[in-house]
């Protein structure tokens, strides 16, 4: 279950600030949303998925992408809305900055999560990442049904707050992220913190060039 996203990525000579309008060199237009990004590298890694979600006006296009690349659409829902994207503007010296759309990948309802998950049962794996709504009532139902679920909690907000891990089978994660759920100041702590609070949750903690745990 996870987001599809148009990404409009505007090359210029520097990040714009508040009051200033800037002219681009150019604008590309990529598929995106951390859902299938992630479905997709799992299709192409041998794998059976099923990618559930929504996309909108504009988004059709994602849903070729995904079938090119051998994910099964046939759980993914058009809602008439504009479909989630991020405007990403990147400078000529390699920074970005972005802010995202949620659009339609926040107009997954309850009756579609229900519709989906009963296609699925005990031991399949689910994939979540934090860029759909709905998230902590799509880890209700999946435990409820025996599912592994793994999730990434990006971008972390209060949202993350909600899920009970508990339920979580595989949490996968960055430093930030970890001090952020843990509230503990170093990566080690937060493994810590993980290992004592949720003894039946694997977690793998992303370490930047130090690599991972």
């Amino acid at each position: 279950f996870g987001s599809c996203n148009i990404d409009y990525v505007y090359s210029m000579d520097h990040i714009v600030t508040s009051g200033e309008t800037e002219t681009t060199y150019s604008l590309e237009t990529f598929p995106g949303g951390k859902g299938l990004n992630q479905s997709i590298a799992i299709a192409r890694a041998g794998n059976n998925v099923y990618h559930a979600g929504c996309v909108g006006d504009g988004g059709e296009f994602l849903l070729d992408i995904l079938k090119k690349n051998g994910v099964d659409v046939s759980f993914v829902d058009y809602v008439n809305t504009k479909n989630g994207h991020a405007v990403i503007q990147v400078s000529k010296s390699g920074d970005n900055a972005i802010f995202l759309y949620s659009g339609s990948n926040h107009m997954i309802s309850t009756e579609q999560v229900d519709r989906v998950l009963s296609a699925f049962s005990k031991d399949d794996i689910l994939l979540l990442q934090n860029e759909i709504n709905n998230l902590d009532y799509i880890v209700k139902k999946a435990h409820q049904t025996g599912m592994k679920i793994i999730l990434n909690p990006s971008p972390f907000n209060e949202m993350i707050q909600q899920i009970d891990l508990n339920m979580i089978s595989y949490l996968i994660l960055n430093e930030i992220e970890a001090k952020e759920i843990s509230k503990c100041e170093d990566a080690q702590k937060a493994l810590a913190y993980f290992r004592g609070t949720f003894p039946g949750l694997k977690v793998m903690l992303t370490l930047g060039s130090k690599g991972c745990v």
